[in-house]
């Protein structure tokens, strides 16, 4: 399960999260797995609060995209994928995360885009959802270079 964090329509919140096996701290959407007994939407709550101290209670903010396939070769199960919309204030208004999670970070959906653009941003899952929800976005895809 993987949340794509927009704050204001048109930022999206990040997390740099340290992996030792890669030796980095890469951007990545907050992400894991849900609990026993857990369902999707709930597992996305508990999963953004960890992982950038955002609290969302309402459930039902968290609307889902089409699933994505993480590695079909190796798991045979699709990766939930929820949008949900956040206000400045309760990004301002964020508690502590994780010790996994290195740094919180705010950007523009076009600034994801370059990062994406130029390897920084390059975990494949929010690549893929970043991706494919700013292209039909042509607000925002009109502010790139496509050089």
């Amino acid at each position: 399960m993987i949340v794509l964090p927009i704050v204001n329509g048109d930022s999206v919140i990040l997390v740099r999260v340290k992996r030792p096996v890669l030796a980095d701290s890469p951007l990545e959407l907050p992400a894991g797995s849900c609990l026993e007994n857990e369902t999707p939407s709930a597992a996305a709550a508990r999963e953004l609060a960890e992982e950038t101290g955002v609290q969302v209670m309402e459930l039902q903010r968290f609307v889902p995209l089409p699933p994505l396939s993480g590695s079909p070769n190796r798991s045979p199960f699709l990766l939930h994928v929820f949008v949900v919309q956040i206000s400045s204030e309760e990004f301002l208004d964020r508690r502590s995360h994780d010790s996994e999670i290195q740094e919180v970070l705010l950007l523009s959906l076009s600034e994801a885009l370059q990062l994406i653009k130029t390897g920084e941003i390059y975990v494949s899952v929010p690549v893929a959802v970043i991706s494919r929800y700013t292209l039909g976005r042509t607000d925002i895809l009109s502010k790139l270079s496509v050089h």
